[in-house]
């Protein structure tokens, strides 16, 4: 990792479990409202650090990131 991203592999693990697997679920299943705003931007980070993780964190990129994690984590939440 590059000293300019804060998130702790450690970090990204944990979140990234969560981002994927049960409040994702958990989300389909009760519907819209069972994750929290603050739940729903922590699980759009994560998504948005492993899209600039996987163009290998070049530069300039950030918005598109942003917004390409925002819309997989809206469509995975039923938020579309």
């Amino acid at each position: 990792m590059t000293e300019r991203n804060s998130i702790t592999t450690e970090k990204l693990s944990s979140s990234r479990q969560a981002a994927s697997g049960s409040a994702v679920k958990a989300g389909r299943r009760s519907g819209i409202n069972s994750v929290s705003t603050e739940e729903r931007e922590r699980m759009i980070a994560v998504k948005a650090y492993y899209c600039a993780e996987r163009r290998g964190f070049a530069p300039g990129h950030e918005l598109e990131d942003w917004c390409e994690a925002e819309m997989e984590i809206n469509r995975q939440l039923g938020r579309e």
